[in-house]
């Protein structure tokens, strides 16, 4: 995170510990919004783990925070939503 907040965050997206897909990493925002997960046709208990990172040009990325969820409880909570916010 810079001096006036802003951080350039991305997500890893993990299934059952295997790295499925990372996000762009949006520059320079305190605000992320991402459009769109390729997540689809897991099974329903795969456990889906998004970790969020800030990106460093130097050094390693930062930790943001985390969310451990099944694809059930994702397809459940998500399913036709067209703005969600989760707390980490």
């Amino acid at each position: 995170m810079d001096r006036i907040g802003h951080c350039d965050p991305y997500i890893e997206i993990d299934k059952d510990g295997e790295r499925i897909h990372t996000t762009q990493v949006l520059k320079k925002t305190s605000d992320a919004v991402w459009e769109d997960f390729p997540i689809h046709d897991l099974e329903m208990e795969s456990v889906l783990t998004f970790t969020v990172k800030d990106y460093d040009f130097v050094g390693d990325d930062d930790f943001i925070g985390q969310l451990e969820i099944t694809y059930e409880q994702f397809l459940q909570d998500f399913f036709n939503v067209t703005d969600r916010t989760l707390s980490l």
